[in-house]
C-alpha cells in the first residue's frame, strides 16, 4: 500500500497528465482549424463545380447565347456530351471582364458585367446569375486625318477600324492598331521617320478621332551590311537583295528579299533592319542579319500505308555545295505493295523503286531566274491495267514568277517509258504494239495558295492549274497529246476547332498530231480511287477498263478480255470533309473526320452525261443500270493522328455506287468491295 507522499506524487502525475492531455487536444484542435482556415483560403475559386444554368440579366445589345459563347464553360447539352460544363469561380471572374471588355469594344465604354449571385445545387449543378448594365453606346462620329500628304487621306481611312458609324474606342490608346496600320503605310514607302499624334473628343454619344500626321521625308538605302554570315559567301547573299545602296526604302521588296533568302535553305532565321536615321540626308543604312544553318543533309525513312504496305526511303544532299550556291543531292524509295492483278483472284508482292539526281542554281547568270535539273528512274506497277512501267529521263525547271502567295513554274521533260505486261502471258511485243515510246513534253504550272499550313492547314483555299503539251511538230518524239488538269480547295474555320474542307478537280487530256490513232498514253492519263481520290473504291480502280484507242494499241486479245483499269482522258472528282477534334483525345493529338467523295474518270467528255451523275445505285437490282462509266460516290470517316509534318491518317469508306463486271468468255464476276479501309499519311486535301 503506497505510502501518502507517494500517493499525493501519483495524484498530481494524473492531474499533470491530464493537463498536458488537454492542452494537446487544445492544441490540436486549435491548429486543425487553422489549417482547415487555410486550405480553406488555398482552394477558393480553384474548386470546380457543375454548371446546369447560366442567366444574364440586364442585356438588351447582345443575346445571352452570344455572351454565352465567351465563357470558357458551357450549360450542358445533349448533343454535346464530353463538353465542358464545370467552372471555377477565379476564371468566372477573369471571363466576366471579359465580356466588360468585349461591351467596350462595341462601344458600351460604361458597361459593367458582374457575378450577381450564385445558387448552389450539388446535385444537378449551379445556377449562375450575372447582371450587365450596358449604359449609353458611343459611336464614331467623325475621323479627321490631317496633313497626310504625301499620302492620300482616302486611301488611308481604307485601312482603318475605327470608321464614321463603327463603336468608339474608349481611349485614345485603343487606337493603337490603327495608329500602326497608318505607321505601316509610310514606313512601307520609305517614310522611315514618321509621326502619328492620335486624340479624341468624347461626347455623350459620339467619339470624333484625329490623327496629326508628319511623314518627313523619304528615306534611301544608305550602306547594306550584312551580318552573322561565316559560311556563306557575302555575294550570295547580296545577290537575293531586291534593294541596293541609293533605293528609297521599300517593305514589299525588303519582305520579298526575306522570302528568296529562306527560300535558300542556308538560314534559321533572317532579319532586316534600319540603322540609324540621319534625317539630315534622309538615308539609313539597312542591316541585314542571317543566322546560318548546316547545308548539307540526309535522310532515312521507313513508312507503311494501305498502297504501299511497306516504304523505304533515303534522300542525301546540300544546298550550299562546296559554298558555290548551288544544290545537288540524291533521292531513291523502295515501295513494297500488295497488288490487285489483272486476271487474278489473289493480289501479289510488288516491289518498285525509284531513283532521282538534283541540281539547283538559284541564279542562272546573274539573273531572277532559278534553274532545277534533275535526271530520274522509276519503275511503277499498274497491276489491274497488267502492265509494268519503267521509266528514266531528263527535266529542266524555272519559276518565271514568284509572290508572297502565288508563283507560276515552267518545266520541259524528256521521258522514255518502256511497257512490260505484268503476271500475263506474252511478251511485250507481242502485247503492245508500241511497248518503247519517247515523250517531249512542256508544261506550266500556276499556284495560288492562302492556306494558314502546309500540312495541317484549317482556314485559306488553294487553286492550281496544269497545263502540259507534248509532241507535235514542235518537240516531236513518239507521244502528242495536250494536257489541263484544274484543282480548287477551300478551308473554312468552323467554331469548336472544327474544320470544313472542300476540292473540286477537273482534268482534260487529247491526242493530236500523229497520236490521234494511239491515244494519250497509259501512263499520262487520269486515273481515280483510292485514299487520296475517292476513298471506298481500290487504288486506280475507277475509269474504264478499255478505250477505243487501247483495242488498237493492245496485239493480244487475251488481254482486252480481262478488261484491265486503263485510266481516262477526263476527270471529275469532288471531295467534302469535316475535321474535327476527339472528345477527349484532342489533347493526344487525334481527331476524326466524315466524308463524302465522288468522281471517275472516262475515255473523253462525250462519255460523261447527267444520267451518270446518281450518288448511289441499288446493286439488289438486277437492272440496276450502275456500269464503270457512272459518277462514283462514297461516304465514311477517318480517325488522324496530328504530327507536326501532318497527320497520320485511318479512313472507312463505303462505296454507294459498286460496279459488276461480268466477263462474257468465262463468265466471272467482279464487283467492288463492299467497304476498305485506307491507311495513309496526310490530309487527302
Amino acid at each position: 500500500m503506497p505510502r501518502p507522499l507517494e500517493r499525493s506524487r501519483c495524484i498530481l502525475g494524473d492531474v499533470h497528465s491530464r493537463v498536458w492531455a488537454i492542452r494537446l487536444l487544445l492544441g490540436l484542435a486549435a491548429l486543425g482549424s487553422a489549417l482547415s482556415a487555410r486550405a480553406d483560403e488555398l482552394s477558393y475559386g480553384l474548386v470546380e463545380r457543375k454548371v446546369a444554368e447560366i442567366r444574364f440579366v440586364g442585356n438588351t445589345a447582345f443575346e445571352s447565347d452570344r455572351l454565352k459563347e465567351l465563357l470558357p464553360f458551357r450549360e450542358p447539352r445533349w448533343y454535346s456530351p464530353f463538353g465542358r460544363t464545370t467552372y471555377r469561380t477565379d476564371l468566372l471572374q477573369v471571363a466576366l471582364r471579359d465580356i466588360q471588355r468585349f461591351y467596350q469594344r462595341q462601344g458600351y465604354h460604361d458597361a459593367r458585367v458582374e457575378l450577381a449571385r450564385i445558387i448552389e445545387d450539388d446535385a444537378f449543378g449551379d445556377v449562375l446569375v450575372i447582371d450587365v448594365v450596358e449604359g449609353r453606346r458611343r459611336l464614331v462620329d467623325r475621323v479627321e486625318i490631317v496633313t497626310p500628304e504625301p499620302l492620300s487621306a482616302r486611301a488611308l481611312r481604307s485601312s482603318l477600324v475605327y470608321r464614321e458609324g463603327e463603336p468608339a474606342p474608349a481611349t485614345p490608346q485603343d487606337v493603337g492598331r490603327d495608329v500602326y496600320r497608318l505607321l505601316n503605310r509610310y514606313v512601307a514607302q520609305g517614310f522611315l521617320g514618321v509621326r502619328i499624334d492620335p486624340s479624341l473628343s468624347l461626347s455623350d454619344s459620339l467619339v470624333s478621332i484625329r490623327y496629326v500626321i508628319d511623314a518627313g521625308p523619304a528615306y534611301q538605302v544608305g550602306e547594306v551590311r550584312i551580318e552573322g554570315h561565316t559560311q556563306t559567301k557575302e555575294g550570295h547573299i547580296r545577290r537575293e537583295l531586291r534593294l541596293k545602296s541609293g533605293d528609297r526604302f521599300d517593305l514589299e521588296k525588303i519582305a520579298r528579299s526575306e522570302a528568296d533568302l529562306l527560300n535558300l535553305g542556308w538560314f534559321r532565321d533572317v532579319a532586316f533592319n534600319p540603322g540609324e536615321l540621319d534625317s539630315m540626308s534622309a538615308t539609313a543604312d539597312l542591316v541585314v542579319s542571317v543566322v546560318e544553318r548546316p547545308t548539307g543533309f540526309y535522310e532515312l525513312g521507313v513508312g507503311t500505308g494501305d498502297e504501299d504496305r511497306f516504304r523505304l526511303s533515303g534522300a542525301w544532299g546540300d544546298r550550299n555545295f562546296l559554298r558555290s550556291g548551288r544544290s545537288v543531292g540524291a533521292q531513291g524509295r523502295l515501295l513494297v505493295s500488295l497488288e490487285d492483278v489483272l486476271g487474278q483472284d489473289q493480289r501479289e508482292v510488288v516491289a518498285d523503286y525509284e531513283g532521282e539526281l538534283l541540281y539547283r542554281n538559284p541564279r542562272v547568270f546573274g539573273s531572277r531566274f532559278d534553274l532545277g535539273a534533275s535526271g530520274f528512274f522509276r519503275k511503277e506497277t499498274l497491276g489491274l491495267s497488267g502492265v509494268e512501267l519503267e521509266r528514266s529521263g531528263v527535266l529542266a525547271n524555272t519559276t518565271l514568277f514568284t509572290g508572297r502567295r502565288s508563283t507560276l513554274e515552267l518545266e520541259a521533260t524528256i521521258e522514255r517509258v518502256l511497257k512490260l505486261p505484268f503476271k500475263v502471258d506474252a511478251t511485250d511485243d507481242e502485247l503492245f504494239a508500241n511497248p518503247r515510246a519517247q515523250t517531249r513534253a512542256l508544261s506550266m504550272v500556276f499556284t495560288r495558295d492562302t492556306r494558314n499550313d502546309l500540312f495541317n492547314p484549317r482556314r485559306g483555299n488553294l487553286r492550281q492549274l496544269f497545263v502540259e503539251t507534248a509532241g507535235g511538230p514542235w518537240f516531236r518524239g513518239d507521244n502528242s497529246f495536250n494536257k489541263v488538269l484544274a484543282t480548287w480547295t477551300l478551308l473554312q474555320p468552323l467554331p469548336l476547332s472544327w474544320v470544313a474542307g472542300l476540292r473540286v478537280q477537273g482534268g482534260w487530256a487529247e491526242a493530236f498530231h500523229d497520236s490521234r490513232a494511239d491515244g494519250v498514253p497509259l501512263e499520262d492519263r487520269f486515273f481515280a480511287g483510292g485514299s487520296n481520290s475517292v476513298r471506298g473504291y481500290r487504288e486506280n480502280s475507277l475509269g474504264p477498263r478499255v478505250t477505243t484507242a487501247d483495242s488498237l494499241e493492245v496485239a493480244d486479245e487475251r488481254f482486252l478480255a480481262n478488261r484491265p483499269t486503263r485510266g481516262g482522258n477526263a476527270l471529275l472528282l469532288v471531295n467534302a470533309e469535316l475535321r474535327f477534334p476527339l472528345p477527349l483525345l484532342s489533347r493526344l493529338g487525334f481527331g476524326g473526320a466524315v466524308f463524302a467523295d465522288g468522281g471517275n474518270v472516262w475515255e473523253n467528255w462525250s462519255r460523261v452525261s447527267w444520267n451518270r451523275l446518281r450518288l448511289n445505285s441499288e446493286r439488289d437490282d438486277p437492272f440496276d443500270p450502275t456500269t464503270i462509266l457512272d459518277w462514283r460516290t462514297s461516304v465514311g470517316f477517318g480517325i488522324h493522328y496530328n504530327t507536326p509534318v501532318g497527320p497520320l491518317r485511318v479512313d472507312y469508306g463505303l462505296p454507294l455506287k459498286r460496279a459488276r463486271l461480268v466477263d462474257s468468255e468465262t463468265g466471272n464476276v467482279e464487283e467492288d468491295p463492299h467497304h476498305i479501309w485506307h491507311f495513309s499519311f496526310g490530309h487527302a486535301f
